[in-house]
């Protein structure tokens, strides 16, 4: 797997008027990637542009919308990421997005990143201690590694047969935002 390319697009799709805070989404992407592939991946190429292009593998597409949050899961590729707010307190929304375009599902731990809690202020969010593990586990194994987890007694396993299609995850509704 390489680092992810992303390109984030300037202008809100529902409305077309410029996005604001270009730059600090990008702070905040290259400061995320590490963190949710515990440092194993960092951002590669990142760039910006008004106008909508075509797909391309091993890019994470960010875009702006009014109409809500969510991500693409699950994908053999980097998905989308939809941010409906841009503001320089949405670190928790692009830690979370961007989560689920690296391969997160939502957890049941809260408050965390991926499972959702109040955030009271604008400080840099971060991944709890077992998010952390979560985080180096995945990005550990071998690619095309199959062989399973070694899950502590009374946990469940989830092994799928095959590769799951896209998901795309909405997070608001869920996650009560």
């Amino acid at each position: 797997m390489q680092d992810p390319n992303i390109f984030i697009y300037t202008r809100w799709r529902d409305t077309g008027a410029p996005v604001n805070n270009v730059d600090w989404y990008i702070t905040q992407i290259k400061r995320a990637i590490p963190l949710l592939t515990g440092g194993r991946r960092q951002a590669g190429i990142v760039e910006t542009g008004p106008a909508q292009r075509p797909f391309t593998a091993g890019w994470i597409e960010l875009w702006f919308d009014h109409g809500g949050n969510f991500a693409d899961v699950g994908s053999v590729r980097y998905g989308n990421v939809q941010l409906a707010s841009d503001h320089t307190c949405n670190s928790q929304a692009v830690m979370h997005e961007f989560g689920h375009a690296m391969g997160y599902w939502h957890n049941s731990q809260k408050p965390s990143v991926m499972g959702g809690g109040p955030v009271l202020n604008c400080d840099d969010i971060n991944l709890t201690p077992l998010e952390q593990i979560v985080a180096t586990t995945m990005y550990t194994r071998p690619r095309g590694n199959l062989d399973p987890d070694r899950d502590p007694a009374g946990t469940a396993l989830f092994a799928p047969s095959q590769a799951a299609a896209p998901v795309r995850i909405g997070c608001d509704a869920i996650l009560g935002r």
